[in-house]
């Protein structure tokens, strides 16, 4: 038996030095009897390599503070560093996976290391020597972080003692930290919870200013309770009406603490329909229509990163902080909530978490609050304290601003149409406002919420009107159902907040809600009543009198002015009783239940005979108001414009600056010179606008053949957009190489690189 084994061993033993020499000469626990593979395909390897690279986002981070650990041994204790640090190979620095980046050339043999060095390290670093400050205790933690899941990776286990010893130190290091902040010697980083007031100017300013990425974001992240890395990854996927029929439930694919996705739950986004400016429904609605030509390639993304940022959470922070330090009040203004250095989009997070649990004496439980954020409950608490639709839905009204002591308004549906998609004027809104989104994602059952996002559009359509303040190059003028008047109408008789349609009840009011409404009928049903007591004992000595007089009358007697004054005392004594201690009480007790706010009233531009328009007027010999500026959109939207112009478009009237209609002719229509002042107009229209849409409408002239303008509807701009676009590729090959790319250029991007080509080609030619 003995020799039976013999080659075993020298096999199994010249094996366990191979891995040893591959892991720097850390030591292998256990003896491995797996069998040998072999030669790996590359393929298999590349689609390992893949799945490998989800092993944890901040591993970069580690390394780097495991580097900056290995170059302080180095500098200072060079014979322990010459024992627990050795170089990686070429083939381990080659695989990016373990080893990110290009600075990762050496790496610990995690069982050769002392607790006590990692401690000596942590303490010699804790002051910055810049600032002189002490760094947080989070900050240095870290350090000790990275070494646990360095080991992991390198499946290396720590000594014994080492976790223990370190538990113990981290300890009584935190008191350390702690008692240098009270002192202010430590130089915070956290950021300051947003409170409520500010999150609604941060999305008034954004609105007023034209940052609707920025809008959306802020509402999305505020309604979420999530964190910037939660919400710029989120996709159509994401997004359902399948947790109640008037809310938008959203739902993460996974989070910081759950990689696999296995505890995410949904939470339920409501409409504002008393506060279009934190309306969540309203804010994602238009950020859709004004961003509708980056959905028309294969990504799935809500939000897109700008250029070379990182990801969209890196772009909408970057876009968050241009747009404060754009005008100083609002720099002024935030430093009135937060502490100067500690305004970051996090307290958006931090701030709505405030809100819900302390704005209201009836705060939703804490489970939901917690399961909202992804917060852990801890280990047992998260097996059994699971999501509940109920708690989330009455947390998700909060969220949303609506009032919990006003019960007509907390209780009130989202905008919604009365019909469904088959009729045909929300058919065409629908396509025109999210045509290419319903043909590439229709199945994925995301109808429902477009249908909810244009009833919000619709419903605060002279809001948005009102905002945009004659100003053409305001991202909501790039809505497209709000350049179709006659359709625009049509919406607006169909939507309603009453229930209707598919929207029949409202979800997440809770039990007080419901007694505080029924009360309140009950008291008006009382008032009512003592009213009309009132007016009843009112007249009662009327009714006397005239009683007596009539029968003094036939008696031939005089009536008796004592029996008078006695009824007017004794109706005065029940007024002043009955007033007092009902009519009164009643009042009292519904004043506080008067509902505060309403639907908004929908006002009709003002018109004048003086100043005549129409879809062909000149405006004082211009085809545009004189305030007119060509607004930045894409290639889809711009194609909409050159085909059927801006009914919708509204601007200051020249004389009494109050705004109205002036609609603008469809561009193909416009002569330049003819119909566009000299200056900017007519160089953006030439230059950024006409090049690349004269390409598209040559490659789509045979669908024009007898068609009016009455007859292009959201399929027709559909239709023709694809043909163009594919005539355009077919032309102008080498700008479709990244499709994903150019499909988000604006329409002056695509005109420039449409003038590049012809220039090179020009130049080609007469080269030769």
């Amino acid at each position: 038996m003995a020799n039976q084994y013999a080659g075993i061993s020298t096999h199994i033993a010249s094996r366990n030095a191979a891995i040893n020499n591959n892991n720097g000469g850390n030591s292998v626990v256990g003896v491995s009897m797996a069998a040998s593979i072999g030669e790996i395909q590359p393929e298999h390897q590349n689609a390992l390599d893949a799945t490998k690279q989800f092993v944890i986002g901040c591993l970069p981070e580690y390394r780097r503070r495991n580097g900056k650990f290995i170059k302080w041994l180095k500098d200072n204790y060079i014979d322990y560093y010459n024992e627990v640090v050795y170089d990686l190979t070429p083939e381990q620095r080659a695989n990016k996976t373990l080893y990110p980046g290009n600075n990762c050339t050496q790496d610990l043999r995690y069982d050769h290391l002392n607790v006590k060095m990692t401690t000596l390290f942590i303490s010699a670093n804790k002051i910055n020597p810049s600032t002189g400050q002490n760094y947080g205790f989070d900050n240095l933690r870290k350090y000790h972080d990275a070494i646990l899941y360095g080991s992991k990776l390198a499946e290396v286990p720590l000594p014994p003692e080492y976790r223990a010893n370190m538990k113990t130190y981290l300890d009584t290091f935190k008191k350390e930290a702690t008692k240098a902040k009270s002192e202010g010697k430590t130089k915070e980083q956290d950021a300051d919870p947003i409170p409520f007031a500010l999150y609604k100017l941060i999305c008034k300013w954004a609105v007023e200013s034209g940052y609707i990425m920025v809008w959306a974001f802020t509402v999305m992240q505020w309604n979420c309770i999530g964190r910037t890395i939660n919400i710029a990854p989120l996709g159509f996927r994401n997004l359902s009406c399948k947790e109640a029929e008037d809310s938008i439930a959203v739902h993460y694919d996974l989070n910081k603490k759950d990689q696999k996705g296995e505890l995410t739950s949904a939470k339920n986004c409501y409409a504002n329909p008393f506060n279009p400016v934190i309306c969540m429904f309203l804010a994602l609605g238009c950020y859709l229509c004004s961003a509708i030509h980056m959905f028309d390639g294969e990504s799935d993304k809500i939000f897109r990163k700008n250029g070379k940022d990182r990801s969209a959470a890196d772009t909408y922070c970057k876009a968050l902080r241009k747009m404060i330090d754009a005008v100083a009040s609002r720099c002024a203004t935030i430093l009135t909530f937060c502490r100067e250095g500690h305004f970051h989009a996090h307290g958006s997070r931090k701030g709505a978490a405030m809100m819900v649990t302390t704005a209201t004496m009836e705060p939703p439980s804490m489970p939901s609050v917690l399961l909202r954020g992804e917060w852990s409950l801890g280990k047992v608490l998260d097996i059994y304290w699971r999501w509940s639709r109920l708690g989330d839905t009455y947390l998700g009204r909060l969220l949303a601003g609506l009032d919990p002591d006003n019960e007509d308004q907390f209780a009130s549906l989202p905008p919604h149409f009365t019909q469904g998609i088959e009729n045909e004027y929300i058919k065409e809104g629908m396509m025109l406002c999210f045509g290419n989104i319903i043909t590439s994602r229709g199945k994925d059952g995301i109808i429902n919420v477009l249908l909810l996002l244009l009833a919000s559009i619709v419903y605060h359509s002279e809001w948005l009107f009102e905002v945009a303040n004659g100003n053409s190059n305001h991202p909501f003028n790039t809505i497209p159902v709000l350049q179709q008047p006659e359709l625009l109408d049509k919406l607006k008789q169909l939507v309603t907040l009453e229930p209707a349609g598919t929207i029949t009840k409202a979800s997440g009011v809770p039990l007080h809600i419901k007694q505080s409404t029924q009360l309140k009928k009950n008291l008006l049903v009382i008032k009512s009543g003592m009213d009309k007591l009132l007016a009843a004992n009112e007249a009662l000595p009327e009714v006397i009198k005239a009683a007596i007089d009539e029968v003094a009358t036939g008696a031939g007697q005089v009536t008796v002015p004592r029996v008078m004054e006695l009824m007017d005392q004794h109706s005065g004594s029940m007024h002043e009783t009955i007033a007092k201690t009902v009519k009164d009480a009643v009042e009292e007790a519904t004043r506080d239940l008067v509902p505060r706010g309403g639907v908004p009233t929908q006002h009709t531009p003002t018109t004048w005979d003086s100043f005549q328009l129409g879809t062909y007027r000149e405006y004082n010999g211009s085809a545009v108001p004189s305030n007119f500026k060509f607004p930045t959109v894409g290639l889809r939207l711009a194609w909409q414009y050159y085909l059927l112009g801006m009914p919708g478009n509204r601007s200051r009237h020249p004389e009494t600056n109050e705004l109205m209609p002036a609609p603008i002719r469809a561009l193909r229509y416009i002569d330049s010179r003819r119909n566009l002042p000299k200056g900017h107009l007519r160089s953006d229209f030439n230059d950024r606008w006409r090049p690349v849409l004269e390409e598209m409408y040559d490659a789509t002239k045979e669908h024009f053949a007898g068609k009016q303008e009455e007859d292009m509807n959201a399929e027709f701009l559909d239709t023709t957009y694809t043909t163009a676009m594919e005539g355009l590729e077919s032309k102008y090959p080498t700008l479709f190489v990244q499709k994903n790319k150019s499909y988000t250029w604006k329409v002056s991007t695509w005109s420039s690189k449409v003038r590049a080509v012809k220039r090179a080609a020009k130049r080609a030619t007469q080269d030769e």
